[in-house]
């Protein structure tokens, strides 16, 4: 409790003490007054007795007043009493204080409020005496004439106003001993109190003392520098911390205003508003800024102020802290060039191994090209036999680079995942299908148990996936020399994910090393004389992508018995009409008379010139060779061609500035579909492609199925040209509608080219009739409607790859479950209103 309540409470105790003291003494001053009362009234009791016993029955006791003191007065209660005046006056006092003669065996007394004031009264029994008991049972007035000695005839009263009334002086002496005892009481209790106050301020001042001697020692000893300002802000103290740190005494700054020590030319103009604000609204403040010291040198410092107030709220003092972080700084500016020079190295070490891939993959793209050519040749057994080494010796280290690659780009976190529908079943027995062959040669049985809930269409990476898979089933194969190897895929007790698991009869894994299977260059089999060759990454790349994807993956094994690999993928199973679209697709087969395309193929490599053409005319197709750029755009622009293979990387002029040019001239030749073909495969090579115009995107070396799956794609039966815009026109489309060119080119590939342009017809005349329904929801302030009709057509456009018109949708959409205002409402109405504007231009242009 606060010491200023202290005088209020000794206030009240005292007037509490004073109060108490005094009812006890008005008390004890009655109690005197009445003893002193009882006193005089039995002398004059006394009196009377004896004088009616002297004088006899018959005497007057109202004669007898005169020989009493004044103030007293005599009420005579004889029961024979014959006196018309004290039988009147007796009864008036029976009136006054009724029952006082109904009982009196013995002396009462006691005080009486009357009109006149406050009386005391004392009655006593009128008692026979033997002297006089003949007289009274013989008198002729008596009532009675059998009286006895003892026997109580009467009373007799004395009465006295206490007003009249007087003590001895033993009671005045005893009052003054009790008021100078409440007097010395209160004098002692305030002395005891005043000393109680001077030992608190005396033990405050000494605490506050200690405290500052300590303060003192821990600033003067600390390294930090300390300034402490009167409430004007005026330096009045600085520690040696800030001499060391600074340079200057405590004479040098002595009065000095401490925005002028804390402020200096470098400090940034916002950190200088902050402190200057901070002092003036006696703020506490923390800031990191650079300063200056007394020969001029600069210093880095972490500086927190803070205000001190005194009891009454006032400011008394403030506090700044400075600390000198200068080489903590000077840390985090070497980490920051440090990481510069990795951020550097890191794009070296990107861009040369974009040149490896380029120098490695365009020999390699020969390599093998010719090998395959030279096996569909005629050969003898022993030159088939060197041929198909030559093959399995490209493709593995084919593998080989792809896996560093591949690793590369997952340990630069350069992963980008595509996500598009894909059928999931079909890619899981493609990938088994694609193995088939090396576990036949070895003899094994490559199976796969796919639940039927999984024969339908899915959203993810199909690529990723495929690759993960092929990883863990080479794996399989190569490491199980006899029995069997089975992929098992069914959904996973989550329903948004899909469970698959590839289980071997090999070797096994130790239990010691099952923790390391996935660490980069692991091999269970370490040895100079391993059985089994690889790089150590495909575990290891395989782990990385699951995660990318948001998956898990897992092991358990038992040596010489065998293995499973386990991952669960993040899966969403496609809607049912999106399922029953693709059904009617698939019906939608390549006719199987394709008709022989006329194709560019614009390569500077003789050698990937030779196996690209020969590629193609086995199957079926027209080629005419440019070894350039320029070329490319002089042989398109002749006309009569209908697909370029395109490399990046040629002389005169590369395969990008081709593109450009070939998108810049007249219809029909600017629609040609483009395939990019380059040996770069590194993060942002295939945007770069499809940014300068390009359709599609194939890495070397190339092989025939990619080609065959490339034509197939473009070409389900006679060529629908496909609107392909300039760059800068694309770039236009893009920004207005952002149409998911991915989607696009799967439906035209899936559905034929009319169809599709059938399905967007659907879609666009749904759209208005839904835009309809919304604007009159909206005016009714209907939102479960509008976030209704916004979520089907955001459903709808996100089915045909139209990412502008879902986003707009889809926000429209969140407002109205949010309950947004009306105005923030017809905006994002609008903003989906244009953006069905300008798909039906663009349908328009594209028809």
């Amino acid at each position: 409790m606060k010491s200023s309540f202290a005088p209020l409470l000794l206030l009240l105790a005292s007037l509490t003490l004073i109060l108490g003291l005094y009812v006890l003494v008005k008390r004890y001053q009655e109690v005197l007054l009445r003893d002193s009362l009882v006193d005089q009234a039995q002398s004059q009791a006394a009196i009377l007795e004896q004088n009616r016993v002297v004088q006899g029955h018959g005497a007057d006791f109202f004669a007898e007043q005169d020989a009493y003191p004044s103030q007293w007065f005599l009420i005579s209660g004889s029961s024979f009493e014959n006196s018309q005046t004290s039988a009147q006056f007796v009864y008036e006092r029976q009136r006054l204080e009724p029952g006082i003669f109904d009982d009196l065996t013995a002396p009462r007394y006691g005080f009486l409020e009357t009109p006149r004031g406050e009386i005391f009264w004392y009655a006593s029994p009128l008692v026979a005496q033997a002297s006089c008991v003949s007289c009274h049972n013989t008198h002729p007035a008596s009532p009675r004439a059998d009286w006895t000695v003892g026997e109580i005839m009467g009373a007799q009263m004395l009465m006295i106003p206490v007003a009249n009334a007087s003590f001895s002086g033993s009671a005045a002496f005893r009052d003054i001993i009790i008021f100078l005892s409440i007097f010395f009481t209160v004098a002692i209790l305030a002395t005891l109190f005043s000393q109680a106050r001077s030992q608190h301020a005396l033990a405050t001042v000494q605490q506050r003392e200690a405290e500052s001697r300590l303060l003192s020692l821990v600033a003067a000893r600390t390294d930090n520098a300390v300034i402490i300002t009167d409430p004007r802000g005026a330096t009045e103290w600085v520690n040696d911390g800030y001499t060391r740190l600074t340079g200057y005494a405590l004479a040098e700054v002595s009065q000095t205003s401490i925005e002028d020590l804390l402020l200096d030319a470098d400090t940034p103009p916002l950190v200088r508003e902050r402190i200057r604000a901070a002092l003036q609204q006696q703020q506490p403040f923390s800031e990191i800024t650079r300063n200056r010291q007394k020969d001029g040198e600069a210093y880095w410092m972490a500086v927190d102020g803070q205000p001190i107030f005194d009891e009454d709220g006032s400011l008394s003092n403030f506090i700044a802290i400075q600390r000198d972080i200068t080489d903590l700084k000077n840390r985090e500016s070497e980490l920051e060039n440090a990481r510069h020079a990795a951020e550097e190295a890191n794009k070296s070490k990107s861009q040369f191994l974009a040149n490896m891939s380029h120098e490695i993959r365009t020999p390699m793209n020969g390599i093998i090209g010719m090998t395959q050519l030279l096996l569909d040749s005629a050969l003898g057994r022993k030159q088939r036999h060197y041929a198909d080494t030559i093959r399995v010796s490209g493709e593995a280290l084919l593998e080989i680079i792809n896996d560093i690659l591949d690793f590369s780009k997952i340990d630069a976190g350069q992963i980008k995942l595509v996500e598009s529908p894909f059928h999931l079943k079909t890619v899981l027995t493609g990938t088994v299908e694609i193995l088939s062959p090396r576990a036949f040669q070895k003899g094994l049985v490559l199976t796969h148990d796919i639940d039927e809930a999984l024969d339908g269409w899915f959203q993810g990476d199909k690529g990723r996936l495929r690759q993960i898979l092929l990883n863990l089933i080479s794996n399989a194969v190569k490491f199980t020399d006899s029995g069997s190897v089975t992929l098992i895929a069914k959904p996973a007790e989550d329903p948004e994910r899909v469970y698959i698991a590839i289980k071997d009869t090999g070797i096994g894994i130790p239990a010691d090393r099952l923790d390391d299977v996935f660490q980069s260059f692991s091999q269970i089999d370490a040895s100079s004389s391993r059985r089994f060759e690889g790089t150590g990454l495909g575990l290891s790349i395989s782990q990385q992508l699951v995660e990318t994807m948001n998956g898990m993956i897992g092991v358990y094994s038992i040596e010489d018995m065998g293995s499973t690999f386990w991952l669960t993928l993040p899966l969403k199973a496609l809607t049912d009409s999106f399922t029953a679209l693709q059904g009617e697709a698939n019906h939608v087969k390549p006719d199987p008379s394709l008709r022989p395309l006329q194709i560019v193929v614009a390569e500077d490599n003789v050698i990937n010139q030779q196996v690209a053409e020969g590629f193609l005319k086995r199957l079926g197709h027209h080629v005419k060779i440019a070894n350039n750029g320029r070329e490319a755009v002089e042989a398109v622009q002749t006309g009569g061609f209908d697909l370029v293979f395109m490399d990046v990387q040629m002389p005169e002029m590369d395969g990008l500035e081709a593109t450009t040019q070939i998108r810049a001239l007249p219809a029909p030749q600017c629609d040609i579909p483009i395939i990019a073909m380059t040996a770069n495969a590194m993060k942002g090579d295939e945007e770069h492609c499809r940014k300068h115009g390009m359709n599609d995107y194939l890495a070397k070396p190339i092989l025939p199925d990619q080609l065959r799956d490339q034509i197939e794609r473009w070409f389900v039966g006679p060529f629908e040209a496909t609107s392909h815009s300039t760059p800068e026109e694309e770039g236009q489309d893009a920004l207005a509608l952002e149409i998911d060119q991915s989607i696009q080119q799967q439906l035209r590939a899936q559905l034929g080219a009319d169809m599709l342009n059938d399905i967007l017809d659907v879609f666009n005349n749904d759209t208005v009739e839904r835009l309809t329904l919304l604007s009159s929801a909206l005016t009714r302030r209907d939102l479960e409607t509008v976030a209704k009709q916004a979520h089907s057509i955001k459903g709808s456009a996100a089915s045909l790859g139209l990412n502008g018109i879902v986003k707009s949708a889809a926000s429209l959409e969140t407002a109205a479950v949010n309950q947004e205002e009306p105005t923030a409402l017809q905006a994002l109405f609008e903003d989906l209103e244009q953006r069905h504007v300008e798909f039906d231009d663009w349908m328009t242009e594209h028809a």
